[in-house]
């Protein structure tokens, strides 16, 4: 049995567009606003220090525009717990 080389995949970089109030957005699609690696973020989210992500499934993670404009306003000063809808 012949082993097959799998060709390596390439992903488009995703463009930079405008982030919304209303919209969901997953981490490739506001990484570049952010000063610090993805695992930085996700410490911060334990910490209470960046947007929780709205789950839409298991394997599938979106954030809330509105969250990311609100930390994006104020990082240092962010806190998920005064962000809570009503």
């Amino acid at each position: 049995m012949a082993l097959h080389a799998q060709a390596p995949v390439i992903s488009e970089p995703v463009q930079a567009k405008p982030i919304h109030p209303d919209g969901l957005y997953r981490w490739q699609h506001f990484e570049f606003l952010i000063p610090f690696s993805r695992e930085t973020w996700r410490q911060r989210i334990l910490q209470g220090r960046a947007p929780r992500p709205a789950s839409q499934s298991p394997n599938c993670t979106a954030y809330r525009g509105a969250d990311i404009l609100a930390w994006l306003a104020n990082p240092d000063g962010y806190n998920a717990a005064s962000q809570k809808k009503n």
